[in-house]
Order: structure tokens, then C-alpha cells, then sequence
């Protein structure tokens, strides 16, 4: 997995006062009272200076493009002492802004149709085109042109920006430690570069690689993060620079994807996590359960139930299990994500709603809370985070649908391939003791993420290491042991898949349960949250499952389960995520950002 760095590009353009050179007084010219000897000669005159048209004198009122929010050496609205330098007709002139208008010492008529040239900073060692400008002093590189006249002497370049601010902010996240940050640094980034006044584009002299101090000195604070930033020079692949940095002393790094790209006038926002310690206690904030929320969100609205119309194509349903990986275990009083597959037998579009229920004996015991959906044709799945309450026992799970504009809800009419209701029973336990731990995430340690809709390649007899956080909601002491299973299996109560999924005219259709790893665990009380890592290996081969069209199918999970001390029974590590679907919860995917499995394949399958 690839994490990408956020552009943001922001425009303000600030149009300054228009500004005019002072009068320069023509001093008067002084003729001397002398005798005339010869009425034939004349006193000769002296020539006059000739005098200055102000009217034609070379002026500047520039403005700026692509400007951001104030930052360290950006310029966003020119200050008292920005100097800018003039290039036309092979002059070099320099205007310094007096907090009200740019000034030059140096008066230029403009007596023909002409460009001029600008740039920031100003430098004498100018050979146009081209400005050198030196990253160490953090300076803002700009460029323009525009075209004066006799007419039309105010020079007005709009100033763009040569380089590139790399923003970069530091976030707890894991950490645990106090959180002082010092000594934040990019390194091996170019000391000096050459930026054309014409185009903006920017050339790299034979000059030495240097490191740049950008801050430091400040502690971590995830809800208002300290912003540290340098001004870059624009690189199409930023090769070995690098951001470094202390954390409490520590000496830490982080080195820029060399597949980025970074634009001259643009912003890239840099967000680095600090991760937690293997084996240690770990930040994560622990959201509550709003506990009435989801008693009421779904519950207490009637259903009516519809008879199924098998005249009627478009109140037609077909159903099957889906999301099975998140396991069979339910628990009462906690949160269980549940899913299907389904198709709309109707040739129009269907849009309505979708939600489950626990029926018992034909009567809804518990009802859980709708979603909208859309569909025409083709196969859709959905999941649902449901919140269970219902009394420890076996409940049937059914999903119900209804149009828009109706009151009434109706059942699927059938089953996928095989189905029975027997696939859609689930038992709902007492609720977890809490020496019973649950799954804040799991993940690949070399993938640093976990989505539900990658499938991730593992090796085959070599080692490989999950990275797992556990949830303690009780904060008491655990010890006991953690095995990673990676396993494919198909019957009623398994945490892979249903009987229904199974497919005819397949290969490799194999079953397995296999044990890859297992680690002991023994938690302080006081802890809500642990990270781990447990060392794997597969060492039993199996073939690649492929269906009846050449693609996998019903590919292996790893699920993580837990033995207590003292006991010889293996419970399945739940997924603790009850917090993600409160109601004022701001997630961008809820189905994202924690999972209590991986979707794995062997890497010998594509070789």
C-alpha cells in the first residue's frame, strides 16, 4: 500500500497601490556677465540638461499569484524592505517597496513597447535568464513579465512562484511518551538553484546538498498540530530527501515517496503518524458507545410485513451471505457488523431501503436500522453495523426491503444457489466477559494498512509478521496466548464463509484451518489499548482456488484468536468498532478504518 501526500493549492491575488516616482527638481542654468570685445562673437551657451519625462519613467506595481495563508518566508503581501529586481533592454533595475509604493533610486524612461523581466529576490549576480537563488535562506522565488509602453510605463507583473512548500505535521497518534519535538529537519535537498524568469522553470547548478533546519521546540497535539515547513525547489521525483526529527530525545526519520511530484506554486501537506511501540501501551482514543443512541437508532419504528407478490418481478429479491469473515461469534450488548449479497429480479431500478431483523418462530424479536439502497440488475452487497440487545438465544437474521413510497416491508424471495435458512441463524452470547479481549485493528506490518476490498499476498515458509491492537474494554489484567489461523472453510458457524458460497466447476476448492503463529500476552490492568506483533509463517501448501471463469475465489482470511490463561478454549478476537457508528462520529470509510481480519493470498499463486 502506497500513502500519498495531500495537494492543496490556494489563490489570492492582492493588488497593490500604484505608485509613482518623486519629482526631481531641474536645477537653473547660470550665464556668467562678461565683456564683449568683438561685437561680431557671442557668449557661448552651455547645453542644457535635458530634462526628465515623468511621464515615461519605468514604474512597478506587481501583484501575486497562487498565495496561501501566511507562512514561514512565503510572501503573501509584499512587507516594507521587498526588494524586487527589473530586467529590460539588458538593465538590471532595483525597486524596494517603502510599505506604500515600489521605489527605485535608478529613474529608466520607457520610450518604446518593451518587456520587462521581474524577480524575487533581488540579486546583483543576475544573467538573465536565469536568478540563482540559495534554499538555505528559506526565500520566497517568484517570477513575472508583462509589457510596458510609452504610453502604459507602470510595469504590472503578476509574480508566481518558482518553488514548492512542503508542509509537514506530526501527530501522536500510537505514542504513548511525553511528545517534545526538536530538531526538525529536511535533509539532502540541493543549497542553491537557478529559476528562469521566463518560463519559471527551475535548473539544478552542480551545487552541494545541504540539510535545512525548519523548527522544532514544540510538543505533539493531534487536535491543533504544530505546522512545520520548508520552501522547496519543484522535483519530479524527490530522491533521497528525507524529513528528520527527536521525539523525546529519540532520533527519528521519514523519507519523502521518491514517486511523488512536486509542482512549483503548489502545497504538499505531509501527515506523519507516530507509531506506537510493538508490545506496548498506545494512544487511541477511545470513543464510547453512545448506548441510547443505539437503542433507539432502527429499534423503534414498526414493521409491516408484505406478503411476496411471485407475480411480480419488481418486489423480487434474491439473497446470499456475505461479510461471514468478521466471524459468527455475537455478543449481546455490543456492536456486530452483518452482510449479504442480493439481486433485483425487476427490469426497473430499484431504490428503497434495506435493513435486518432477528426473527424468532416468524416473529421479529429485534429490529436493527435501514439503509438506503439503488439497484438494477447485477449482483450488490452491503453490511451493516448492528447493534444487538436481544436476550442470549438463536435468532434467524433477515434481511427486509422496501420501495420507496411504501410503508410495507418483504422478505427476499430465495436463496442463491443453495441457500437455506439455516445459513442466516446465529446464536447471540451473554455479554463478553472481560478477560476476553477484541480487535481495535490487524494488519500486515510491511503494508503499514488494511482495506476490506484488497486481498494481500504473504509469503510461502517465510516468515511474515501481523500487527495487531488489542482492545481491553474492562482496563483489567490479560495474560494468556494469541494464535494467527489463516484459514478457508464453508459450513454453518464458520468465520470464513457460508455452505451457499461454494461454487461447482472449481480447482483447488480446498477447506483448511491453519495455525501460522502464536505469541503470549500478559497486559497490566489500567491498559484500554495494546499493540502487538506476532511473527508467521505458512508451511502447508495449497493450491489456488479458482472458479468456474479462471478468477480466486472465497480467498483465505487470517483472524487472530484468543486463549486465556488456564483455559484449553479458543474464542475468535471480535471486532470492537461500536464507536465508528455513533451518531456525531466524523469517519470518512467506517469499513476502512478497522478490521478483525486480513484477506490474504499466497504469493506462489501469481508467480
Amino acid at each position: 500500500m502506497k500513502i500519498r501526500g495531500y495537494v492543496i493549492i490556494s489563490a489570492l491575488p492582492l493588488f497593490l497601490v500604484a505608485c509613482h516616482s518623486d519629482k526631481i527638481p531641474v536645477p537653473e542654468k547660470k550665464v556668467e556677465n562678461t565683456e564683449q570685445t568683438d561685437d561680431s562673437k557671442q557668449p557661448e551657451e552651455e547645453p542644457e540638461d535635458k530634462p526628465v519625462n515623468e511621464e515615461l519613467l519605468l514604474g512597478l506595481n506587481p501583484t501575486l499569484k497562487n498565495m496561501v495563508e501566511s507562512r514561514r518566508g512565503i510572501i503573501n503581501a509584499w512587507q516594507t524592505g521587498n526588494e524586487i529586481g527589473l530586467y529590460t533592454e539588458d538593465r538590471t533595475l532595483k525597486y524596494t517597496y517603502d510599505g506604500n509604493s515600489w521605489k527605485s533610486a535608478e529613474q529608466y524612461e520607457v520610450q518604446k513597447e518593451q518587456t520587462v523581466y521581474a524577480y524575487h529576490p533581488y540579486t546583483e549576480n543576475f544573467d538573465f535568464p536565469y536568478v540563482s537563488v540559495d534554499l538555505t535562506r528559506q526565500e520566497d522565488a517568484m517570477y513575472g513579465q508583462c509589457i510596458v509602453t510609452p504610453d502604459f510605463p507602470m510595469a504590472k507583473p503578476e509574480m508566481k512562484h518558482a518553488l514548492s512548500l512542503i508542509r509537514v505535521k506530526l501527530l501522536r497518534d500510537e505514542y504513548m511518551g511525553t511528545g517534545m519535538v526538536t530538531d526538525v529537519t529536511v535533509r539532502n535537498v540541493n543549497s542553491h538553484v537557478d529559476t528562469d524568469v521566463l518560463y519559471g522553470n527551475v535548473a539544478y547548478p552542480n551545487a552541494p546538498k545541504c540539510d535545512i533546519p525548519i523548527g522544532g521546540g514544540f510538543m505533539l497535539n493531534d487536535a491543533n498540530p504544530t505546522v512545520s515547513e520548508a520552501i522547496l525547489p519543484p522535483l519530479y521525483h524527490p530522491d533521497g530527501v528525507s524529513l528528520s526529527f527527536k521525539l523525546d530525545g529519540k532520533d527519528m526519520s521519514y523519507t519523502f515517496p521518491s514517486w511523488h511530484d512536486w509542482e512549483s506554486g503548489k502545497i504538499y501537506t505531509y501527515t506523519i503518524k507516530i507509531k506506537g511501540a510493538y508490545n506496548a501501551e498506545i494512544n487511541k482514543e477511545d470513543v464510547p458507545i453512545d448506548v441510547e443512541y443505539w437503542s433507539q437508532f432502527g429499534k423503534t419504528d414498526d414493521i409491516v410485513l408484505k406478503d411476496i407478490d411471485y407475480t411480480n418481478f419488481e418486489n423480487i429479491f434474491f439473497i446470499s451471505t456475505n461479510h461471514t469473515e468478521f466471524g459468527y461469534d455475537c455478543y449481546q450488548s455490543e456492536g456486530k457488523p452483518f452482510g449479504l449479497f442480493y439481486t433485483h429480479a425487476g427490469s426497473n431500478p430499484f431504490e428503497g431501503k434495506l435493513r435486518f431483523v432477528f426473527m424468532q418462530g416468524g416473529q421479529i424479536v429485534e429490529k436493527f436500522q435501514p439503509i438506503d439502497i439503488k439497484i438494477q440488475g447485477d449482483w450488490d452487497g452491503k453490511k451493516i453495523q448492528c447493534y444487538v440487545t436481544s436476550a442470549p438465544g438463536t435468532y434467524q437474521l433477515v434481511p427486509l426491503f422496501q420501495r420507496n413510497g411504501e410503508s410495507t416491508w418483504f422478505k427476499a424471495s430465495g436463496y442463491e444457489r443453495n441457500g437455506t435458512d439455516a445459513e442466516w441463524m446465529y446464536e447471540v452470547k451473554a455479554p463478553a466477559p472481560d478477560n476476553l479481549p477484541a480487535l481495535r485493528n490487524i494488519l500486515l506490518e510491511n503494508e503499514g494498512h488494511n482495506t476490506n476490498f484488497l486481498s494481500y499476498r504473504i509469503p510461502f515458509k517465510e516468515s511474515f509478521n501481523v500487527v495487531y491492537t488489542l482492545s481491553n474494554k474492562g482496563k483489567k489484567a490479560l495474560k494468556g496466548e494469541i494464535k494467527a489461523v489463516w484459514e478457508r472453510e464453508f459450513n454453518l458457524k464458520s468465520n470464513s464463509y457460508r455452505p451457499s458460497t461454494r461454487k461447482q466447476n472449481v480447482i483447488n476448492d480446498n477447506e483448511w484451518a491453519d495455525e501460522i503463529g502464536r505469541v503470549s500476552v500478559d497486559i497490566q490492568p489500567g491498559i484500554r489499548y495494546w499493540k502487538g506483533v506476532l511473527e508467521c509463517k505458512v508451511t502447508k501448501f495449497y493450491g489456488k482456488p479458482i472458479d468456474s471463469n479462471g478468477n480466486e475465489y472465497a480467498g483465505p482470511v487470517i483472524h487472530l484468536y484468543w486463549r486465556p490463561e488456564g483455559s484449553s478454549n479458543w474464542t475468535l478476537l471480535r471486532l470492537d468498532a461500536d464507536y465508528l457508528f455513533n451518531k456525531n462520529y466524523q469517519g470518512a470509510d467506517v469499513w476502512d478504518e478497522t478490521l478483525n481480519y486480513i484477506n490474504v493470498s499466497l504469493e506462489n499463486w501469481y508467480n
